[in-house]
């Protein structure tokens, strides 16, 4: 389907590049559990994202100016210079570590949110919430749209839980 220049596929590969992203057609039900979990990252995500911010600049800037100094200047008079380029490359890789560190953890921390969900549903089987969970313990990678499909059903479930109420 088309929408002007934007097609299904594109929408699709954002969504996968951004695994919390929603748009309009997503329902509010799943809206809300990517807001706990954001809610949850965020303070991590804001960490790791100035770690990047400031980490690529450095490490590039260390590195061009460490060439320049190495091949094509005399050394004698430039090594403080060498030094304090070569501690802001330290520092900038040190960084950069350091957010890839914080980029697992978020990871981890929605995984684990994703995993307590599902054990806390109230609304699927026990044979259901077993077999979701044990998709996500074999393919994590997918495990956001997994926890897409866990919250589909449970909602489904909870309709029909909410049918059955009003019909006795």
């Amino acid at each position: 389907m088309k929408i002007g220049l934007i097609n299904d596929q594109s929408v699709r590969g954002v969504m996968e590049m951004n695994p919390f992203a929603t748009n309009s057609r997503t329902p509010l039900y799943i809206k809300k559990e990517f807001e706990e979990m954001k809610k949850l990252t965020a303070p991590i995500v804001r960490r790791y994202s100035i770690y990047s911010f400031i980490s690529a600049p450095l490490v590039i800037f260390s590195a061009i100016n460490l060439y320049f100094l190495l091949f094509h200047s005399t050394w004698t008079s430039e090594i403080p210079l060498l030094i304090i380029y070569g501690v802001l490359g330290a520092i900038g890789l040190a960084l950069f570590k350091e957010s890839t560190f914080q980029s697992k953890q978020v990871f981890k921390m929605g995984y684990h949110y994703m995993i307590n969900r599902m054990k806390e549903s109230k609304y699927l089987y026990d044979y259901r919430k077993e077999r979701y969970l044990q998709l996500i313990n074999q393919n994590p990678v997918d495990a956001v749209n997994i926890f897409r499909e866990f919250l589909k059903e449970e909602e489904r479930m909870r309709g029909n839980s909410v049918n059955k109420d009003t019909i006795t």
